[in-house]
């Protein structure tokens, strides 16, 4: 009996795999989205980026003026971006503010904000200032640069260690169209994608012997954010035990060293030059105490730091294992360690889009045929999304105000509802909550898959029960 037609769909989708390179679909997909969620990009942390940009403008550079609370890699490519802006845009005025907003006290001055008003701030600050959307649209663009960057790059570790290019296919969809991913680059308009890419660049670079550039690269990452600090370790330890044996070790150490120390002395010239560089590293304290005076934040802050010396031993522990098991097994412990760093990281309750620095050595291991980790990838990117929908009317206050979608007193009346109420910020806080919950739960599900059948195997080994 003749099978039945394909359906036209299945036949479509089917010609679209045969005759375009599946990642030229990908990306096409990935950028549809993007750009349809880009309008919700939030107007306080690209107010932020605008201020920055204003500052240079004015030839205060980067430190100059208050505002700018990282090292200077982001600020020059900020720079760069506003150069392009200015030539070939013509970007004038880069926001203005949304006087409607300041009803509500979670928009307006801290000081004049009630209890309910500061703990919405310390959570999901949101401001008046509005930017312009031709300013958000480019910083939205270099920034999905980045995307497919750090997605490529996934496909290229997951083909080159396993062979097998349909998993590497599903390791660049797994990252690139991941909506934690999107909701950082297109929403959040922040730049956690960009240290991925030069942390990814690094363990290339490392793999293929090129040590002096692996170094220069961590050294940007870390100067980007100082996440991948704790991975250092590992990288090195992944030097000793490639050139053990060999009589080089010594020299490609020394070889990585200087390519941190150069991009390094590179990066923070302009400070040394101008006997200020310790304000490229103000965030390490000021930060701490900056939002809104809370003083419950501010003992969170402190936990934080405490949660991430404890990373060291773990760090250092698989960094032991890497130079212990040897060449052979390096590659895949490395990656192994980053996944597990960054994890542990993450389980002091960290902002979602931190959560990014683990999703790229998730999905290798997913996309590798781990299947265990299928629960975690679902439960932060589900988590992510909720994200969104918490924020989702404070989103609006861009599109409000330049395009007028949806009009400024339909955005405000929702806003009103959603973070000032007759119950409070209630609905926003049930959403956020929620969201969080969701994002650790799919956290705790990668320990899980990673530690929790060895750690059960173990304990039935030395109670005498036969393992599973």
């Amino acid at each position: 009996m003749p099978e039945p037609p394909a359906h036209p769909f299945r036949r479509t989708v089917d010609w679209l795999l045969s005759s375009v390179h599946p990642l030229l679909l990908i990306v096409v997909i990935g950028l549809v989205v993007r750009l349809a969620v880009m309008p919700l990009i939030g107007a306080y942390d690209s107010n932020y980026w605008a201020v920055i940009v204003r500052n240079l403008q004015a030839g205060e550079g980067l430190y100059g003026l208050e505002g700018y609370y990282y090292t200077p890699v982001w600020g020059y490519m900020l720079g760069a971006l506003s150069a392009v802006q200015t030539m070939l845009l013509g970007v004038g005025e880069l926001g203005t503010l949304a006087l409607e907003a300041l009803q509500l006290p979670a928009f307006s001055d801290s000081a004049s904000m009630d209890g309910m008003a500061r703990l919405l701030a310390a959570f999901f600050p949101m401001t008046a200032m509005t930017t312009d959307l031709v300013f958000n649209f480019s910083l939205s663009i270099m920034l999905f640069a980045f995307d497919i960057a750090a997605a490529y790059l996934v496909y290229r570790l997951v083909s080159e260690m396993t062979g097998d290019r349909r998993k590497a296919v599903a390791g660049f969809a797994l990252v690139f169209l991941c909506p934690l991913i999107i909701l950082t680059s297109s929403v959040d308009g922040m730049f956690d994608t960009v240290c991925i890419v030069m942390t990814l660049l690094s363990i290339m670079l490392l793999r293929r012997g090129n040590t002096f550039l692996a170094g220069a690269m961590i050294s940007l990452a870390v100067l980007t954010k100082f996440f991948p600090l704790f991975i250092c370790p590992l990288l090195l330890a992944y030097v000793i035990a490639r050139y053990r044996g060999t009589g080089e070790t010594a020299k490609h150490v020394l070889l990585a060293f200087a390519g941190i120390a150069l991009v390094a002395l590179a990066v923070l010239m302009p400070q040394i030059l101008e006997g200020d560089v310790m304000s490229c590293f103000r965030f390490l304290t000021d930060r701490v105490s900056s939002v809104n005076k809370i003083s419950l934040m501010q003992v969170g802050s402190i936990v934080r730091i405490l949660v991430y010396a404890l990373l060291v031993p773990l760090s250092l522990a698989f960094s032991y294992l890497i130079v212990r098991r040897g060449r052979e097994e390096a590659d895949g412990l490395l990656l192994k360690g980053c996944l597990m760093v960054f994890v542990v990281m993450m389980l002091f309750p960290a902002p979602a889009r931190y959560l990014v620095f683990v999703m790229p050595f998730l999905v290798f291991f997913l996309a590798a045929g781990d299947r265990g980790l299928r629960v975690g990838w679902i439960l932060i990117s589900l988590g992510a999304v909720l994200f969104v929908v918490a924020g989702c009317t404070a989103l609006l206050t861009n599109m409000a105000v330049f395009a007028g979608m949806p009009s400024i007193e339909a955005m405000m009346a929702a806003a009103a509802m959603m973070y000032d109420g007759d119950h409070g910020a209630v609905p926003f806080f049930a959403v956020y909550v929620s969201a969080a919950a969701v994002q650790y739960l799919g956290l705790l599900a990668v320990v899980r898959a990673e530690w929790g059948g060895a750690l059960v195997e173990r304990v039935r080994a030395r109670s005498g029960r036969p393992a599973r």
